[in-house]
This record gives structure tokens, sequence and C-alpha cells, in this order.
């Protein structure tokens, strides 16, 4: 099975967001105040409930 497809399920059936969190230096804006790539102000904003975290230059609205 795709990894992908296998983290989407146990998520589902978990009712969370399944992640690894022995890598949290692999984010590249999750809880930073600077993106790692460009080093441009991460935006963060509430969605459903929830923070959401971007860069504007990396992660352009569309």
């Amino acid at each position: 099975m795709d990894l992908a497809v296998r983290y989407l399920t146990l998520g589902r059936d978990a009712g969370q967001v399944i992640s690894d969190p022995t890598a949290p230096d692999e984010r590249w804006v999750y809880k930073r105040q600077a993106c790692r790539r460009c080093g441009a102000p991460v935006r963060v904003w509430e969605l459903g409930g929830r923070s959401a975290y971007a860069c504007p230059v990396d992660q352009p609205r569309t």
C-alpha cells in the first residue's frame, strides 16, 4: 500500500493527523516564524478551528 494512503487511512481511523514527531526539524513552516527555504515571514491563520501555516513566497494563494 502506498505510504501516503496508509497514513491517511490511519489518520482517518484515529480521528487525527498522523505525522512523524521524531522529525520536527524537517518542517519548513509549521510553528516557525520564518520559512526555512526563503526566510520570508510565515503566515499563520485559523482554519476550521486549527492553526494553518504557509510561506507567502513559496506557497502563494492561487
